[in-house]
């Protein structure tokens, strides 16, 4: 009897040596998982997308702000004199938008940024008129942005 108590207190620590075993495996798989998801490089991917994001949509705006102005040019209803402040405005806070991105960003949309710097300088010099200029912004920036 006294073989078979010893035998059951071994069997009854071998199974609690495995629980613990199983609880500090569980433990240790819990905090790597929770420092990676809070590692300063995944936080900072993050952030740069959500930028990226934010920049798409400020853009976006800007792109039906001209098409709106672009219906009412075309309708006749607009002034184009005023029309042609808005899009030089809409250029100007496009610019500082580029400005603002990321290194990576700011690659991909320099040809953006170049296309807006011709349309201004035409629209001031008179060799582009109204139209064809906010043609020119929205298929620049429909072929820029992500969708």
């Amino acid at each position: 009897m006294a073989k078979d108590e010893f035998r059951n207190k071994n069997n009854l620590l071998a199974w609690g040596a495995i629980g613990i075993s199983i609880l500090a495996f569980i433990m240790a798989f819990v905090a790597l998982n929770q420092k990676t998801l809070n590692s300063p490089a995944n936080t900072s991917d993050l952030q740069t997308r959500i930028r990226e994001l934010q920049q798409q949509f400020e853009i976006s705006r800007v792109r039906q702000r001209l098409e709106d102005l672009r219906q009412e040019v075309a309708g006749g209803n607009a002034d184009l004199v005023k029309a042609q402040r808005e899009i030089e405005n809409s250029i100007n806070e496009l610019k500082i938008r580029l400005q603002n991105t990321g290194k990576e960003a700011q690659q991909s949309w320099q040809q953006l940024g170049n296309q807006l710097n011709q349309i201004q300088i035409g629209l001031r010099e008179g060799s582009v008129n109204v139209l064809d200029a906010l043609d020119r912004i929205i298929d620049a920036l429909k072929a820029n942005i992500k969708t």
